[in-house]
């Protein structure tokens, strides 16, 4: 939140921040070009998943208690509102920590069906880790920044049921039915191959790619002055 005045004074556009911060979208100001869905975005996609088609009523957040935290409960808040319904419970999270036992226990009273998680992989790993434990076993959705990889990669091997959305298509390195035939996995996956050919290509990577393709289209109709 920070760089907006600064931004601002300086008149120098800011391309394709890694955030859904509803603040740097609303109001809008012109030297912040976000390309990603919002956090509002993402968490009214997510529950309207939850309540529609998986049939779930009683939904939990359990959140990092800062600004992105915050904005994932609102957000969460907002989509459950308009069904008609609001959180069987919130636990959160101190920033820097990874204290999930307070919010585990609130949530696990409200005998919640799905939990919305809106933290860091590490934190929600454990939460979900912790839960399988303990013998409750919600559907637990994360927001993209959470990082699906590594998300996976700490979770290990669980049965527990994890749900991750993304903002940016699969990569499709291997040229398959997921992109066009010269689409912008396909492109993004060549450019991996010629320049950084021991890298493999993954969600983040073309996420930055396609803001990297943005700002290099900005700068062209810009013209050289």
């Amino acid at each position: 939140m920070k760089i907006i005045p600064l931004v601002t004074e300086a008149a120098i556009p800011v391309v394709g921040m890694f955030t859904g911060a509803s603040r740097l979208r609303k109001p809008i100001n012109r030297y912040l070009v976000n390309i990603r869905a919002s956090c509002y975005q993402e968490t009214r996609a997510a529950v309207d998943f939850l309540v529609q088609k998986k049939d779930l009523s009683r939904v939990a957040v359990f959140y990092q208690y800062d600004e992105y935290g915050f904005d994932g409960l609102r957000g969460t808040e907002l989509a459950l509102k308009e069904h008609g319904l609001k959180p069987v419970a919130k636990g959160s999270y101190i920033r820097g920590t990874k204290n999930v036992q307070k919010g585990l226990d609130e949530i696990m009273a409200s005998k919640a069906q799905a939990v919305v998680m809106i933290g860091t992989y590490d934190v929600c790993a454990r939460f979900i880790l912790r839960s399988e434990q303990r013998g409750y076993s919600p559907l637990f959705y994360n927001v993209s920044f959470v990082g699906s990889e590594e998300l996976a990669r700490r979770l290990g091997s669980t049965d527990q049921e994890v749900l991750v959305t993304q903002v940016a298509p699969p990569p499709a390195p291997d040229g398959s039915e997921h992109s066009a035939p010269d689409g912008v996995q396909q492109q993004y996956a060549r450019l991996m191959q010629r320049y950084s050919p021991d890298s493999r290509p993954n969600v983040a990577g073309l996420e930055g790619y396609i803001n990297a393709r943005v700002l290099v289209e900005g700068l062209e109709r810009a013209g050289r002055t």
